[in-house]
């Protein structure tokens, strides 16, 4: 893997990842996730069926997937 694509994850990993650390009672329908990703609410690599983004975009997809809520800053803190 290229150094540039160690940081990508897939999309459905991220949500996984945004809905354990949030506690996953807020995510829309993954239908509407990808939804967004394909509108460009997010950033969003698509290769070939997949879709990709990076890992230091999560805070960015768990804003625009929870709002604007304290459940966003308090899952991604350090």
């Amino acid at each position: 893997m290229t150094i540039e694509n160690q940081d990508l994850i897939p999309l459905s990993d991220a949500i996984a990842e945004i809905g354990a650390k949030s506690g996953g009672d807020n995510l829309p329908s993954m239908s509407a996730i990808y939804g967004k990703a394909n509108t460009g609410h997010f950033p969003c690599i698509r290769k070939g069926r997949w879709r990709f983004v990076r890992r230091s975009d999560l805070p960015l997809i768990a804003k625009v997937l929870l709002g604007n809520g304290n459940s966003v800053s308090t899952a991604f803190s350090a």
